[in-house]
């Protein structure tokens, strides 16, 4: 073989490719290495007392053993997960981890990975103490399991790092955001405090933004949830940890989830049904199909089936893909503008991702124009009845600019696709009343004792592996031959 003039031989081809695998081995392992850091915690005796290995010699390993009971609580120990290695855990296996931790603060002691004692600094911390809404008195509580005054006890949630730009998740701190939510079980209190990660019964670490993982300590039964509300293509998948063994619960976009937080959600209540049809005239708007789109290239490659959809009805582009401009800042202006104009609105997903029905659609139904949509999610329970065209639904682009002709001058048939904004269904698409609800089921499954938590072996393979279908489009189009 001659590359650039020159004659290799195939045993100087077999040793380059060997090479460069032997190179992404270690790469691989190096990352891994690194985001598989082995917690660090005291040591305690059974009576909840720090224990000082250096006067009384080695380490004793002889603690207690799953399934074995005993009046005191389990010693810290550096733990990867509270749940029994072994999947699924139901109560029984986690006997271990118990919710009893030491009183004293001098009980706790974070070190660092040589075994230095270090001072856990906040950053951007609200401190509850010093930020308690007025409408609740935190007398009427307790931290403490063992109260005899009959006071409930707050559960307490950590928050971690932030979700996106919103260090409270976008639902709030303290204990009065589940009074507001209205949560079925709201004994909970929320801080991003990271001084009182000792006392948090969970953490709860945003996927993209997750910084100094793992903390220096986690006390045996504290549950570490894992947040993420875009695909794994919002962050890179080789930089994704596997996290083995860390987490034992999820809040994701999907339904598989232990709890769900989606773009939007479809309600029905008979109170909402309207007498009165919504009517729309589609001739009165002289422009068909509008697409507003910032990302020219895609991992599910929409953009092609776009450019064959362009040969047979016209598409006005907006944004940096196309020639077209309205303020990305203001959509409620642009979709203002565009309801006037335009009958239908493209809302394809550059992501084909499982359960994954973004934002863009549930914007589009708050107006009176139908959504084009594409994805790997189901509309059919995401999206309410008869509200959205599915190009999956058609065999080739030219008989969707077919139907979305028919619909432009047919009356009747146009407007069935609004029958569902008075027949009694309601979208939700605010994002805190929908985070309100991921932090109440929390909230209810920490005061659950019975939950079965989860043990993520593996949880870039539970989040990466078979979840998004790339270059779908591609596939389309060599099977429908256009």
């Amino acid at each position: 073989m001659r590359i650039f003039g020159r004659q290799i031989r195939s045993s100087e081809l077999f040793m380059f490719f060997f090479m460069y695998l032997v190179a992404n081995y270690v790469v691989i392992k190096i990352q891994q290495r690194r985001h598989s850091v082995v917690l660090r915690a005291a040591e305690y005796d059974t009576s909840g007392h720090l224990v000082d290995t250096s006067q009384n010699g080695p380490d004793n390993s002889e603690h207690q053993q799953p399934g074995v009971q005993n009046d005191q609580p389990p010693p810290a120990k550096p733990i990867a997960s509270p749940v029994v290695k072994g999947g699924l855990a139901g109560v029984d296996d986690l006997d271990l981890a118990t919710d009893v931790p030491p009183h004293e603060e001098t009980n706790w002691v974070f070190k660092d990975e040589q075994g230095n004692v270090v001072d856990v600094q906040p950053k951007g911390v609200v401190d509850d103490a010093n930020n308690l809404p007025p409408e609740v008195n935190y007398d009427d509580y307790t931290e403490s399991e063992n109260d005899d005054t009959g006071k409930p006890r707050l559960k307490t949630i950590l928050f971690w790092n932030t979700f996106f730009t919103a260090p409270d998740f976008r639902f709030g701190f303290g204990h009065q955001p589940f009074l507001e939510a209205k949560c079925p079980v709201h004994t909970c209190r929320t801080t991003n405090d990271r001084k009182q990660v000792e006392k948090a019964d969970a953490i709860v670490f945003h996927g993209p933004r997750i910084e100094d993982f793992p903390p220096v300590v986690r006390r045996p039964g504290q549950i570490y949830v894992y947040i993420q509300q875009e695909p794994h293509y919002s962050m890179s998948s080789e930089e994704l940890p596997a996290f083995q063994g860390f987490f034992n619960l999820t809040i994701t976009h999907r339904t598989d989830s232990d709890i769900q937080i989606p773009y939007g959600r479809v309600v029905y209540d008979e109170a909402s049904i309207k007498p009165k049809p919504i009517h729309v005239n589609p001739k009165s708007r002289h422009k068909t199909v509008v697409w507003a789109v910032s990302h020219c290239s895609t991992p599910s490659r929409r953009e092609w089936y776009m450019k064959e959809l362009q040969k047979y009805i016209d598409i006005d582009v907006y944004g940096a893909c196309g020639d077209m401009e309205c303020s990305k800042d203001d959509y409620l202006y642009c979709f203002s503008k565009f309801e006037k104009e335009y009958r239908f609105y493209v809302a394809m997903e550059n992501n084909y991702c499982k359960d994954y029905i973004s934002e863009k659609v549930y914007r589009a139904l708050l107006y009176k124009m139908v959504p084009i949509v594409f994805g790997g999610g189901n509309y059919t329970y995401g999206t309410p009845p008869h509200s959205v065209i599915d190009i999956a639904d058609f065999q080739h682009p030219r008989d969707l600019a077919k139907y979305l002709l028919y619909l432009s001058n047919n009356d009747k048939a146009y407007n069935k696709y609004f029958a569902w904004k008075t027949t009694g269904y309601i979208l939700e698409h605010q994002r805190k009343v929908i985070m309100g609800d991921a932090f109440c089921r929390l909230c209810e499954i920490l005061h659950d004792p019975n939950y079965k938590y989860k043990d993520y072996r593996d949880l870039k393979r539970w989040w990466v592996n078979g979840m998004c279908d790339a270059y779908t489009i591609p596939r389309w189009r060599k099977k429908m031959k256009w």
